[in-house]
Order: structure tokens, then C-alpha cells, then sequence
């Protein structure tokens, strides 16, 4: 049988690179599938190239977001989903790739392994071009059952990236898909999940890798994208309350390690009170923190944080010390 595959990505403003993407989707050598592509409110010229790629094949199916939908990655798959007709489902992103035979070993792979709801493939990074860094995404692990998977990404590994599952379209369904409120960190909410609801999985070890993750050449600077900076921090609030009451012991050091990194250093008055509230609530501050983060919050809160001689730095490093 010639199963359907249904390939969902989300787009914003990438006229750019989508075509990249979409050339390795028409590149496939299993032919049976369709790809429902879902702007998020483009500005750019995003329109004309989608549709000159729905002009060429018809497999390729191009929506807008629905305006009464939540901005974001999260919405718009879940809005792909719902128009998927697939028995199986491949997330890609607008800025990276796949292999020409990729929906081919997936499948192959999968009908070999039938009694699963998610098959994981290798994926790698690059820059520009294929090729041009040598990591692969995904952890190695000692064992790759679902507990440990459940645990990667629980305590912040992430494991495996959206890219780089086949999906059964039934299960990922009956889990609702993703968590819209969630524009940063909704995968791995989402294989969290998955995994909490039973999911079963299969890692496939006989392809090397199948797709391409695009990482951003150039350091990123949080200080001229502070939307980014707020969801991000959102989303990690939202992730974190959701879990830490009954995974708190897991997921402390990736909770304590966003604080420092992220919080303490560039987050604002509110979202340091607001994630020191979370932190209490779940016993994830150690008493040294828990009497000295407040200190910090102060600094912040009129501003001096930066003046030379308050010793702000070196209370920073005792704290996490």
C-alpha cells in the first residue's frame, strides 16, 4: 500500500530560504506525498514564491494562518495538521532540508516497525550550505527507550529535534498536537508530551542522517531582538509551570541553569520576581538561593545593577557556585 505522507511547515517571512526547502521536498523519490504550507502573516514576498510552487505541483498546498489563531509555529502546525490527509506526518521548518531519500526510509522504516507512533532519524546541522558543519542533532544516549528519551528532554537535552521524527498522524492527533501558547521550546513540549501519553518509539540507526538543521552562522544578539527575548522567556515559564510539579527533580538544572543564563542576566524586574515565585513553588532554589537571588532582584528593580563596587558580578557567581 501507498501510504500518504503529510509534510507540515510553518513559515514567516522566509521568501528567502523556503525555496531551499521546498526544492528538497519535490527532489523525493517516494512520490506520495502532500506538503501543507502555513504562513504566519508574512511581510516579504513569501506569497509568490509559494505560489509558484503550488502552480508547479499539486501535492504542495499553501493556507494562511487563521486570524482567530495565536501567531506563531505552534498554531500554524496544528492548523496543518487539521488539513492533513496523511496517514503519516513529517514536520520541517522553512529554513531547512531533507534527503532525497528521506520520506522513502522513513516509510520503509516505519512498515518494518509497525507497532510504534513515532520513528526518530538522525538529522544535521549546517550553516549555508549541507555539509558545511559535522554535528549531528541528536544525543547519544546509552539506551533509547522512551523513559529515556521522556528524560532528555526533560532535563534540557533535547534529544532529537522537530525535523527529525516520522509521526502516525492517529496519535499525534489524539494528543492535540502543539501547545499554541508555546512560540519557543513547543517541540520539545511537545515530545514531553507525547511521551507522557505512551508514546511509543523507534530510533533508526541503518541511515546515517535524512535532514539538515540550519543553525545561525552568527552569534545571536538577544539585546536587538527583545520580542524574541519575551517569548523565549514566556514560553520557558509556561513549559516549566507545566511540568515541575510532577518532574521537578529532573527538570531542576535545566530551570536553574535558564535563570542564570537567561533571567538573572537579561531578563526584566518582572520576569526575575515571576520565575523566583515559580522556583519557590516547586523547591528548585537551594537555601543559598533562595536568600540570595532577592538581592539581585533588588538591583534590578532600581537599577544599579551594573555600578561598579556593589559587587554585583561576584554575587552572581556565588549564587550559582
Amino acid at each position: 500500500m501507498n501510504y500518504l505522507i503529510s509534510i507540515i511547515v510553518p513559515t514567516y517571512n522566509r521568501a528567502h530560504l523556503i525555496g531551499e526547502t521546498l526544492n528538497s521536498v519535490l527532489a523525493q523519490t517516494y512520490i506520495n506525498w502532500e506538503c501543507i504550507i502555513i504562513d504566519d502573516g508574512s511581510s516579504d514576498n513569501t506569497f509568490e514564491v509559494l505560489d509558484r510552487y503550488v502552480m508547479l505541483d499539486k501535492r504542495f498546498n499553501y493556507f494562511s494562518r487563521p486570524k482567530e489563531k495565536l501567531k506563531g509555529p505552534s498554531s500554524c502546525r496544528n492548523f496543518g495538521i487539521e488539513k492533513s490527509l496523511g496517514q503519516y506526518i513529517v514536520f520541517l521548518d522553512s529554513d531547512d532540508l531533507i534527503t532525497k531519500n528521506c520520506l522513502e526510509d522513513r516509510i520503509n522504516f516505519a512498515r518494518l516497525n509497525v507497532d510504534y507512533d513515532l520513528w526518530v532519524f538522525r538529522t544535521k546541522t549546517f550553516q549555508e550550505e549541507v555539509n558545511d558543519t559535522g554535528r549531528i542533532f541528536n544525543s547519544i544516549m546509552k539506551t533509547y527507550s522512551d523513559a529515556a528519551y521522556l528524560y532528555k528532554f526533560l532535563d534540557g537535552s533535547n534529544p532529537f529535534c522537530v525535523t527529525g521524527p516520522l509521526w502516525m498522524a492517529s496519535f499525534i492527533k489524539a494528543i492535540n498536537g502543539f501547545d499554541e501558547r508555546l512560540s519557543v521550546f513547543e517541540d520539545p513540549e511537545l515530545h514531553i508530551r507525547a511521551f507522557l501519553n505512551n508514546c511509543r518509539s523507534k530510533t533508526c540507526f541503518s541511515v546515517q542522517y535524512d535532514s539538515f538543521y540550519r543553525i545561525n552562522s552568527q552569534k545571536f544578539d538577544w539585546s536587538k531582538n527583545k520580542e524574541r527575548v519575551i517569548k523565549t522567556h514566556e514560553s520557558a515559564f509556561l513549559l516549566f509551570e507545566k511540568y515541575l510539579k510532577e518532574h521537578n527533580k529532573v527538570m531542576r538544572i535545566n530551570c536553574i541553569n535558564f535563570f542564570k543564563n537567561n533571567i538573572l542576566f537579561d531578563g526584566t524586574f518582572y520576569d526575575s520576581v515571576r520565575f523566583y515565585g515559580l522556583y519557590l513553588r516547586f523547591n528548585i532554589f537551594n537555601f543559598k538561593q533562595i536568600i540570595l537571588v532577592p538581592i539581585i532582584i533588588l538591583y534590578k528593580l532600581i537599577k544599579i545593577e551594573n555600578v561598579k563596587g556593589l559587587g554585583v558580578y561576584k554575587l552572581r557567581n556565588t549564587i550559582f557556585n
